[in-house]
């Protein structure tokens, strides 16, 4: 197998084991060029398909928010028409285009506050955020002093102890947690 074959082999293993979050790397993916790095860590955001135990935002939210991004960009050139969001040839009820657009913001929100929290325990920024979304998607590996042939180990236990809170709150995704800290759920 030449260069060129192992170089698609390394990039389809990592695709495949950061979509299943199995956590594992066969390759450095950090001396991969800069546009590779850039789509690794969008992969990482998206997580794997539904019904899967992995952490991300799933691939089907994902794509409903584009089929809802261009089905606003023609209610904008129709604004009469009624038009709706399609999956699998089936309507899309708007409570389930609302919710799949809440859960989203609410992802990005943790994400991005996660990301500050996560800066004052890190040296620089890329580990930092790359270690939030490895945590709330359930990765593995990530960029920077945890990339794919480092590890957490040299996190603080406050760092460690901040990791597995946002572990939990991706596995069990956002609105489950959030449900957990509301009152209604602990009342009779």
């Amino acid at each position: 197998m030449g260069r060129c074959g192992k170089c698609f082999r390394d990039a389809a293993f990592q695709v495949v084991t950061i979509m299943t979050t199995t956590g594992f790397a066969t390759a450095d993916y950090l001396l991969w060029p800069t546009l590779l790095g850039l789509l690794i860590f969008v992969l990482m955001f998206i997580g794997s398909c539904a019904g899967s135990t992995a952490g991300g935002i799933k691939v089907v939210r994902v794509v409903l928010l584009f089929k809802n991004s261009f089905t606003e960009m023609k209610r904008i050139i129709h604004p009469n028409a009624v038009i709706n969001v399609k999956y699998d040839g089936k309507s899309v009820h708007p409570t389930v285009m609302t919710g799949v657009m809440a859960f989203f913001i609410l992802f990005m929100i943790v994400f991005s506050i996660g990301s500050i929290i996560m800066a004052i325990f890190t040296d620089d920024i890329a580990t930092a955020c790359s270690a939030v979304i490895s945590c709330m998607s359930n990765i593995g590996p990530g960029f920077g002093s945890i990339g794919p042939m480092d590890n957490f180990s040299h996190l603080s236990d406050a760092a460690k102890l901040f990791c597995a809170a946002l572990m939990l709150i991706g596995r069990l995704e956002v609105f489950t947690v959030l449900v957990l800290f509301s009152k209604a759920f602990w009342k009779r």
